[in-house]
């Protein structure tokens, strides 16, 4: 299915010690549409189980501390995911409300290189209780930029719901290469 997103950055104040920006996107819900074929009626069943890609709406604001030593943001963000409105019909999901913040602190290195290190702190609201937990995630990682374009980064989530004994744990590592 097709779905759209549109987002605004404003440079709300800027000098030498701090610049402060705030934002907002929103995104459309796109329906996955899961054909069925006659012989298997496969895309029926996916469809009543498998959510489409939510609606969602979400407001930040960043924090940039240029000093001499290092580069500092620091992020504030709340979200909106409206699960309710994608489910499948045997799959009923709440709403989310997501709050979160996050840090990085940039040290440049030599001419063409920095280090990056990163944390944050995510909570999830289901609006329904009943239905499904609450979750909380702790995240962090490393990233190092090199030869003005690449970067190797190293990440790790921790995720609890409702702070019981039903947690998971995601590491990563990427490269890529920016222009």
């Amino acid at each position: 299915g097709m779905g759209g997103s549109l987002g605004i950055l404003y440079d709300l104040y800027n000098s030498e010690s701090i610049n402060v920006k705030i934002g907002g996107t929103w995104r459309s819900q796109a329906n996955i549409g899961y054909g069925s074929t006659p012989n298997s009626g496969i895309g029926t069943v996916l469809e009543l189980y498998l959510p489409d890609r939510p609606e969602s709406g979400n407001l930040g604001i960043n924090f940039q501390f240029p000093t001499s030593w290092a580069f500092i943001n620091l992020n504030l963000m709340a979200e909106k995911v409206l699960w309710s409105k994608a489910a499948g019909e045997n799959q009923p999901l709440p709403d989310y409300t997501n709050y979160g913040i996050g840090s990085e602190w940039m040290f440049g290195l030599a001419e063409s290189s920095s280090i990056s290190l990163r944390a944050g702190y995510r909570q999830g609201n289901s609006n329904d209780t009943n239905e499904l937990p609450d979750f909380q995630m702790l995240t962090a990682g490393i990233g190092y930029f090199f030869y003005s374009h690449h970067s190797i980064d190293l990440g790790y989530e921790y995720r609890d719901a409702d702070f019981t004994n039903n947690t998971s744990s995601t590491l990563s590592i990427s490269y890529s290469v920016q222009y």
